[in-house]
C-alpha cells in the first residue's frame, strides 16, 4: 500500500532536487549569494559541483521512488539516499579541512544542508515503516474476511 503523502513528497523533492542540481551544475556561482564569494575557487567549485551531482541523483532516485509500487523498494531507495547524504557530509567537511577552511561558510552550509535534507528520509525510512507494516497487516486481515 503506497502512501499518497509520500508519493507527493517524493515528486516535489525530485523536482526541487533536479532543478537545483541542474542550476548548480551549470552555474555553481549562483549557490553562493554572499558578495565575498564572487570569485570561484577550486574549493567552491568542487562543493557546488558535488552538491549538484548529489541533487541530480537524489532527484532521479526520488522520482523513481514516487512511481514505485513496492513499499520495500521505496524504503531501500530512501536508505540509499540517506547513505549518499551521510557520505557527502564528511567528504565536504574533509574537503574544507584539506583547503585549510578558506571558505568556511559555504562548506559548512553545504554539510549542514546535507543533514537537514536527509532528516525527513530518516523519519520515513526508519520510524514510519512500522506504521506502514501495521496498515499492510490490517489490509490483509480485512481482505481475508471479504468474499
Amino acid at each position: 500500500m503506497r502512501s499518497r503523502f509520500l508519493t507527493v513528497f517524493f515528486m516535489l523533492d525530485a523536482i526541487l532536487n533536479l532543478v537545483c542540481g541542474i542550476v548548480l551544475f551549470v552555474h555553481p556561482r549562483w549557490f553562493y549569494w554572499n558578495v565575498h564569494y564572487r570569485e570561484m575557487t577550486p574549493e567552491l567549485e568542487w562543493v557546488g559541483r558535488t552538491i549538484s551531482t548529489y541533487f541530480i541523483l537524489a532527484g532521479t532516485t526520488m522520482a523513481y521512488a514516487s512511481r514505485c509500487q513496492d513499499v520495500v523498494m521505496r524504503r531501500r531507495l530512501m536508505r540509499a539516499y540517506i547513505v549518499a547524504g551521510l557520505i557527502h557530509f564528511p567528504t565536504t567537511i574533509w574537503r574544507g579541512f584539506a583547503e585549510h577552511w578558506t571558505h568556511t561558510g559555504p562548506v559548512l552550509a553545504t554539510a549542514i544542508s546535507d543533514l537537514i535534507v536527509i532528516g525527513p528520509y530518516i523519519w520515513f525510512s526508519f520510524i514510519q515503516p512500522e506504521w506502514i507494516m501495521e496498515q499492510q497487516r490490517y489490509a490483509r486481515v480485512s481482505q481475508i474476511g471479504q468474499p
